[in-house]
């Protein structure tokens, strides 16, 4: 996977998951495509789906949804992202 260092698209790329780049930058971009393309075969892709299962699961989205509500209830702050 590749995408931009924007909320909500960086949170979908964890460590070996894919590929971050800056926004607007499409050499960037471009360059993060093609090593995605030559370095196919060293990606991890059963890793990389259980892991998308396992966070994006209903089960993992509540267990999110109750660490966010516990946060806010005891008055602490969430910050940008849950993980």
């Amino acid at each position: 996977m590749v995408t931009t260092d924007v909320p909500g698209c960086a949170a979908l790329v964890g460590q070996g998951d894919g590929l971050m780049v800056s926004v607007r930058n499409a050499v960037a971009l471009a360059d993060a495509l093609q090593r995605c393309a030559v370095d196919y075969a060293q990606w991890d892709w059963r890793a990389i789906g259980t892991r998308a299962r396992e966070r994006f699961s209903r089960a993992g989205v509540a267990k999110d949804y109750i660490r966010l509500y516990e946060t806010v209830r005891a008055g602490g702050r969430t910050g940008n992202s849950l993980r």
